[in-house]
């Protein structure tokens, strides 16, 4: 399973100290988007779904540092 770049910005901005604690805080972030914001919706249902799809063991080793960059 691999995380794109958006997956991974996305994760490291509402990342908690486990995976199902991440994955709660970009479920309650995407309650509050709106209708015209179905890209960002897009990618927490995606973020979510690889997210739950690893194991906690993965999700610790990931390396998770939000760019500024780009």
């Amino acid at each position: 399973m691999t995380l794109n770049y958006d997956e991974i910005n996305l994760i490291a901005i509402y990342k908690k100290d486990n995976r199902r604690d991440t994955i709660r805080e970009i479920a309650e972030m995407a309650t509050y988007l709106s209708p015209d914001e179905g890209e960002l919706m897009s990618l927490a249902d995606k973020a979510i779904k690889k997210l739950k799809s690893m194991s906690d063991d993965e999700f610790d080793s990931l390396e998770l540092e939000f760019d500024f960059s780009a």
